[in-house]
C-alpha cells in the first residue's frame, strides 16, 4: 500500500491514504483477521443507525413529514457529527485512525459523540419527537454515559467497537417499541 501514498499523507505523519482503508479488509492474509474487519466496517454504527432510526421515528411519529426532519436530526447528531469530528481529528493528526486505535486518542472524541447525543435530545424534545424515538436516543446517551464513567472506552480494538455496542443496546430498546407485541 505504500505505493499509494500521496503528499497530504506523509504532511500529515500517516503511513498510508485515509481513502484506502478500507482496501486494506483484503489485504490480510489471515482470514480471521479478515472477517473481523469486513464485520468491523459493515456493522459500522453510521451505517446501521441509518434504517433503524428511520423505522423507529417512521413508525412511532404522527405524520411522514414530522418523523423525517426528527430521522434528519437524529443521524445528523448521533452519527454523523462524532464521525466527522474523528475525520478531521485524523486529517489533522490528532487520531491516528478513524478508528481511533488508541486509547489514549478516545477521550475526546466520545465526549463529543456524547454532547452531541445530548444536543440531539434536546433539539428532538423540542419538535416533540415521538416517546420512542426519544426513548432510544437516552438509552444511547445513559449506555454511552455509563460506559466512559467506567472508564470502558473501548475494550475492543476500535472506538466504533463501544459505540456499536451503546447504540446496539439503545436501538434495542426502540425497535421493541415498533415492532413488538401491541396491546
Amino acid at each position: 500500500m505504500k505505493e499509494y501514498m500521496n503528499a497530504s499523507d506523509t504532511q500529515h505523519g500517516r503511513d498510508k491514504d485515509e481513502s484506502l482503508e478500507v482496501l486494506e479488509i483484503f489485504d490480510s492474509t489471515d482470514s480471521t483477521t479478515r472477517v473481523a474487519r469486513v464485520i468491523s466496517e459493515v456493522t459500522n454504527p453510521l451505517f446501521v443507525a441509518l434504517p433503524i432510526f428511520l423505522v423507529i421515528a417512521l413508525g412511532t411519529s404522527s405524520d411522514v413529514v414530522h418523523a423525517l426532519i426528527c430521522w434528519v436530526i437524529t443521524i445528523l447528531g448521533i452519527t454523523l457529527v462524532p464521525f466527522l469530528f474523528i475525520l478531521q481529528g485524523v486529517r489533522h493528526g490528532k487520531y491516528t485512525d478513524r478508528h481511533v486505535s488508541k486509547r489514549e486518542q478516545r477521550t475526546i472524541p466520545l465526549l463529543v459523540g456524547l454532547s452531541s447525543v445530548a444536543v440531539t435530545f434536546v433539539l428532538l424534545l423540542l419538535l416533540h419527537a415521538s416517546r420512542p424515538l426519544l426513548a432510544t436516543i437516552v438509552s444511547d446517551l445513559v449506555v454511552l454515559a455509563v460506559r466512559i464513567r467506567r472508564g470502558y472506552y473501548c475494550s475492543g480494538p476500535f472506538v466504533w467497537t463501544d459505540l456499536a455496542r451503546a447504540f446496539a443496546i439503545g436501538s434495542s430498546s426502540g425497535m421493541g417499541t415498533v415492532a413488538g407485541p401491541r396491546p
